[in-house]
């Protein structure tokens, strides 16, 4: 899975963590940095200047991508199942697909403070 924010694309390279890549109009690609996750990264979502990323067993990371060259984990949500999928809505929730359980909604203003609200 991948997210692209501005000239930046992040992807989840599963057992490799989270790859940040610099991609240019003249088709030139660069690894401009990389962050290990406890857990295979499967999805991510961007939303400002932060990444989320469903990393299986060990639920949502939440990464400060400000300098994706320095990227910095700086929040985590435990979910009640596997997280294997994200999908953002209004820049203020982010559903998580659940393994075999179901969904979550996290309310996510305070990004590194994400705050359960479905279910509750």
């Amino acid at each position: 899975a991948m997210a692209l924010r501005g000239d930046t694309l992040f992807v989840a390279d599963f057992h490799n963590g989270i790859l940040a890549l610099r991609v240019s109009a003249d088709s030139n690609i660069a690894e401009i940095g990389r962050l290990a996750t406890a857990d295979s990264a499967r999805d991510v979502l961007s939303t400002g200047d932060h990444l989320f990323v469903a990393q299986g067993a060990q639920g949502v990371l939440i990464v400060d991508t400000s300098d994706a060259s320095m990227m910095e984990a700086v929040g985590h949500h435990e979910s009640r199942a596997p997280a294997v999928r994200l999908t953002g809505h209004e820049e203020s929730h982010v559903l998580v697909s659940a393994d075999s359980g179901g969904m979550e909604v996290l309310e996510v203003t305070d990004p590194v403070n994400p705050r359960l609200i479905f279910p509750g």
